[in-house]
């Protein structure tokens, strides 16, 4: 697996999301307040040939075949389960799993992971929504996200790799 670059600390969050949330926080907010909200969180992915070299695949005949590959939709298992900010926590969020989806149009795959919240979140919340889901791509459900599409052709999946691009968007 490439090297991973070191997570942000608490205190340099902020300037990091504002980074990689580039566009996305303030523009998606078109709801008025109290109606439930959509809310997606995608990024980047990386897919390597399993080997000490880690070559990045770049055939779309390969990539194609993992679009649609998701974890189970187990609610035991849904990343708002495990959101540990308080405040986030008592919005009532429900939902996030991984879903696989491949874009044809840049030849890549993205992770996907989308939450049901009864309201839109404000620009602090989805900066904390996004750290969370982030975090479960790469230490939490998503280290243990079995892909038997890599697995058995000797691939490796890394739904956080450096320097992933990263959005979110509610509606």
């Amino acid at each position: 697996m490439p090297d991973r670059q070191k997570k942000p600390q608490r205190d340099d969050v902020p300037g990091h999301f504002r980074s990689r949330l580039h566009d996305s926080a303030s523009h998606f907010i078109t709801s008025t307040h109290g109606k439930p909200m959509k809310i997606t969180v995608s990024g980047s992915v990386g897919l390597y040939v399993d080997n000490d070299d880690q070559d990045p695949v770049h055939d779309s005949a390969v990539l194609r075949r993992f679009d649609g590959i998701h974890s189970p939709q187990e609610e035991d298992d849904a990343f708002a389960n495990y959101i540990d900010d308080a405040n986030l926590r008592s919005i009532g969020i429900k939902g996030g799993f991984i879903e696989l989806r491949y874009d044809a149009a840049v030849n890549a795959l993205s992770v996907v992971t989308e939450y049901d919240s009864p309201r839109p979140l404000n620009d602090e919340e989805l900066r904390e929504l996004v750290e969370h889901t982030t975090d479960q791509w790469s230490d939490g459900l998503g280290e243990s996200f079995e892909c038997s599409e890599a697995e058995s052709n000797g691939l490796e999946l890394d739904l956080a790799p450096p320097g992933q691009r990263v959005q979110v968007q509610q509606q």
